[in-house]
């Protein structure tokens, strides 16, 4: 493996776990402008795990289960950071962080089937 390349899996494994952590942070700011700009934001999301994975497959060469844990890693944090709203409050909380993580990760695993074909 030459240098370049390398270096270029390097970039591309930090930008899958960057861009989707910023996504998801921009995400969770837009809940204070209301649901349906949460969503949206959301699915942007969504398609920055989507594509990154596909790209940690397809051209990077990770293997499909490294690629998953890079691009949803920033997901996991919303149900650590919510866990004690199960005791103390409302778990509605967690539960919708649960269900975000869910759908990443889903996300991630199509994108890397979609890249090994």
């Amino acid at each position: 493996m030459s240098a370049r390349s390398a270096i270029g899996r390097v970039v591309i494994g930090i930008a899958a776990v960057a861009f989707p952590g910023v996504a998801l942070g921009v995400a969770l700011v837009f809940i204070l402008r209301g649901v349906g700009a949460f969503v949206g934001m959301l699915c942007l999301a969504f398609a920055c795990v989507g594509g990154l994975a596909w790209v940690c497959v397809r051209i990077a060469r990770f293997s499909p289960r490294v690629a998953i844990v890079l691009t949803t890693l920033p997901f996991l944090f919303g149900p650590v950071v919510t866990l004690r709203t199960l005791a103390t409050e409302n778990p509605a909380a967690f539960f919708i962080q649960f269900v975000v993580l869910a759908l990443a990760v889903f996300v991630a695993w199509a994108a890397t089937r979609l890249a090994r074909r």
